[in-house]
């Protein structure tokens, strides 16, 4: 008795935009000598998002339109960077704002004890140059 089996094997081949699949920023590395670029509202959104940052230097490269974050997370918009989580209690890296503006910035979370576009820094952090909050 002889049988034959058919193997039928599929490979798939899937391209993903790497940048927004693995969250990179806009450029640099997040050293003091190559910050983070923070150029779009998806900059924003990652570092808001991403306490394994936190202790890193970034910049930002240009004013930043944040209207879209008032239908972000159920209704209650940006969330701080350096709020509490389970990676990070606080923001202890460099922000230079370089005299940018975040328009329309919107937070309306009740939950939360400090809030603010940072809620908790550590004393070694910088914050800086931020043109306004608008």
């Amino acid at each position: 008795m002889s049988t034959t089996y058919e193997k039928t094997i599929y490979l798939f081949i899937i391209t993903i935009n790497h940048k927004s699949f693995f969250g990179q920023f806009s450029g640099g590395n997040g050293s003091n000598s190559s910050p983070y670029e923070i150029s779009t509202l998806n900059d924003l959104k990652l570092l808001s998002e991403s306490p394994q940052y936190w202790s890193k230097s970034f910049i930002q490269t240009q004013n930043i339109d944040a209207t879209q974050t008032k239908d972000w997370n159920n209704g209650s918009g940006f969330l701080p960077i350096g709020r509490p989580t389970d990676l990070a209690p606080y923001f202890w890296g460099k922000y230079n704002g370089r005299r940018y503006a975040i328009k329309n910035l919107y937070i309306n979370n009740q939950d939360l004890d400090y809030t603010g576009f940072f809620a908790y820094t550590f004393c070694s952090s910088s914050i800086f140059d931020i043109k306004g909050l608008i």
